[in-house]
């Protein structure tokens, strides 16, 4: 009865549990509660209350009572107004507003040290006041849904901000002023909005471990981004970008990378080393032919592929490297059969058969023989390439595509004659008619394979 005629059983229950045992986390979200219940009132002992995802319009001045609360969340309620108390909390330093109706915040005092404080999908005015009171305390700000045409100048004095989201507001660019946050922020959310150019000085938020800038209308990413060394999640989803940069491969702390419903052609070739990367999405682009083989080589780590709406139609025999139990989707894609017969046996039916389609890794293939080092002018010479896969295992047939010149540093080159036997070796000729210094450069699609460019001496 001390509790409240009014209240659901649900809320009835975390009272009395939280009373018995003392507990200081409070949590009554989701209890249907119209106003805070007066009975908290006495539960001086509490450090965390929860009150989200309720129906409470006013929030009584007594929750002052409340002195030993260090985490307060009020998101998804009705509320208009807050009391001035709410500024008051001598240890309160987590507060989340978020998805009220709030058009003002109290008067700043000088108690305040919010380290987290989410305001997002509110209509306030005056943010100013708040966040130079808070200037050395906040790490975590959430603006997000705000209708904000420009993030608030103060946000870039806050000296410990770690994340910030301003996503689903009005932004049409972003501000190069937020390099100021390079040396503290880690988590950014720019998705929602209407930017369409990301500047260079990206490059200055070297701590950033997560980067949302989904939904906005990007159509280029800048060389900067990817300096960003320890991106951990990288999320472009529906933007208009339309290639990536082989630098890509620097991102190597990569554990997400979402590049979903963009305009992309093709996926670089150093995607295969990221190393920690657990989940690829590169869904309804425009990747034409093979499935990326690089994805192969990061069995280790990768556990989730997300390929649908494409027009693939092979599946590289690196695949065979993967997990069986990987998450694989390639669903509205043209794959021809084989492949998709197999698709439909399951992902552990496909990669097993895909392994005949295995090709040769550049940086695994070698150059054997005298004549890759000294040769006689106009002596038909000839040096073998061993070619060998991803796990360094010979390859068992042929097709790989190899290219070999000599050149020199006057200008010569000459292309040389290779034949391929089909069992993983290739026999490479040549005939060099002047003596001097040359250079061997032997290829893998363009790659050069181990030992190469190799000096060559011609007597």
């Amino acid at each position: 009865k001390t509790m409240g005629a009014n209240l659901s059983q649900s809320a009835k229950d975390r009272l009395f549990i939280a009373k018995r045992q003392k507990n200081t986390d409070l949590n009554l979200s989701e209890c249907h509660l119209a106003k805070v219940p007066s009975v908290i009132l006495k539960y001086d002992f509490i450090t965390k209350l929860d009150l989200s995802t309720n129906r409470i319009q006013a929030l009584t001045p007594k929750i002052i009572k409340l002195k030993h609360l260090q985490e307060l969340n009020l998101s998804l309620n009705e509320l208009d107004l807050l009391p001035d108390e709410i500024t008051q909390f001598p240890e309160l330093t987590s507060l989340r507003l978020d998805n009220n109706k709030l058009s003002f915040l109290p008067p700043e005092t000088a108690i305040m040290k919010f380290k987290v404080l989410n305001l997002g999908n509110n209509k306030i005015l005056a943010l100013a006041p708040w966040l130079a009171k808070l200037r050395d305390f906040l790490e975590d700000l959430g603006l997000s849904s705000m209708d904000l045409k420009s993030i608030p100048s103060h946000v870039y004095e806050l000296r410990k901000l770690e994340k910030l989201d301003v996503g689903s507001n009005m932004l049409t660019e972003m501000p190069v002023t937020l390099a100021k946050l390079g040396y503290t922020l880690q988590q950014l959310d720019m998705s929602n909005n209407n930017i369409d150019k990301i500047p260079p000085q990206i490059g200055a938020l070297l701590q950033l471990t997560h980067l949302n800038l989904t939904c906005n209308n990007i159509t280029e990413l800048p060389e900067e981004i990817y300096s960003l060394v320890q991106l951990k999640e990288l999320k472009l989803v529906k933007n208009k970008i339309s290639e990536l940069s082989e630098k890509l491969g620097q991102l190597t702390d990569l554990e997400l990378l979402d590049c979903s419903e963009n305009q992309i052609k093709a996926v670089p070739k150093s995607i295969g080393k990221l190393v920690h990367l657990r989940t690829v999405n590169f869904s309804r682009n425009h990747l034409s032919g093979f499935a990326p083989r690089e994805l192969g080589y990061l069995y280790v780590s990768l556990r989730k592929i997300i390929l649908n709406n494409n027009q693939i139609t092979d599946i590289p025999g690196e695949w065979h490297f993967l997990t069986p139990s990987i998450d694989l989707s390639l669903t509205g894609n043209p794959l021809k059969e084989p492949f998709l017969g197999w698709l439909g046996d399951g992902p552990a039916t496909l990669l097993d058969n895909v392994k005949p389609y295995i090709k040769a890794f550049p940086e695994r293939c070698i150059m054997e023989g005298e004549a890759i080092s000294r040769t006689t002018a106009s002596k038909g010479s000839q040096f073998t390439i061993i070619a060998k896969d991803f796990m360094d295992e010979p390859r068992k047939n042929g097709g790989d595509s190899f290219h070999v010149e000599i050149t020199n540093s006057e200008g010569f080159k000459e292309e040389c004659i290779l034949k391929d036997g089909k069992n993983g070796t290739y026999d490479v000729f040549y005939n060099v008619r002047e003596p001097g210094e040359y250079l061997i450069h032997a290829t893998c699609e363009g790659i050069d394979i181990i030992g190469s460019p190799q000096k060559l001496t011609v007597e």
